[in-house]
């Protein structure tokens, strides 16, 4: 018998990079050289302080996510990611919402629009409201040292006012 248990996660790389999707597996890839801060994060009762801490969102699994903390559903908080060394972005993916199961995914705030900057670069992005990895159609041709996603709009959760990031992948050179 395998030293596993349940299915392993199936990751796919597509010529689309919009058509990309994410099982329902946590995943296992961090990704190292960053560090993420936000506006706020939710302090929920009786969970850990760090439970939706902004470094959720870039550890590499499903089953984890940031929250913002603001009062209302969250509308100009924001998440960055700041690397260690400054670099050219590729590609920046994120996976809205708190990504373990659809009822998990449509009880929280998933964002619905966005404000992607890096460097001098400043995009909005609107974001269907699907359980899966989007990519935000961001690439820099010049070294930065951050990314700062801002909350703009959102599709609202069956439950509370707090708007969630499971995921944020860059890939970058």
């Amino acid at each position: 018998m395998p030293w596993f248990s349940g299915a392993l996660p199936i990751f796919l790389t597509l010529a689309s990079p919009a058509d990309a999707v994410v099982d329902d597996a946590p995943r296992a890839v961090a990704q190292p050289g960053m560090r993420a801060t936000a506006s706020s994060v939710l302090v929920a009762k009786k969970r850990a302080k760090d439970r939706y801490a902004a470094e959720r969102a870039i550890d590499g699994s499903l089953s984890t996510c940031w929250c913002e903390g603001a009062a209302d559903v969250g509308k100009g908080e924001w998440i960055q990611i700041d690397f260690d060394v400054p670099a050219r972005i590729r590609a920046v993916r994120i996976y809205p919402g708190c990504g373990t199961t659809e009822a998990v995914y449509r009880a929280s705030d998933r964002i619905a629009r966005l404000t992607a900057t890096a460097g001098d670069l400043s995009r909005s992005v609107d974001l269907p409201d699907v359980r899966k990895l989007h990519d935000l159609g961001l690439s820099t041709d010049q070294p930065v040292s951050s990314i700062r996603l801002i909350v703009e709009d959102v599709y609202p959760g069956a439950r509370g006012q707090d708007t969630c990031i499971a995921q944020i992948e860059i890939d970058k050179e």
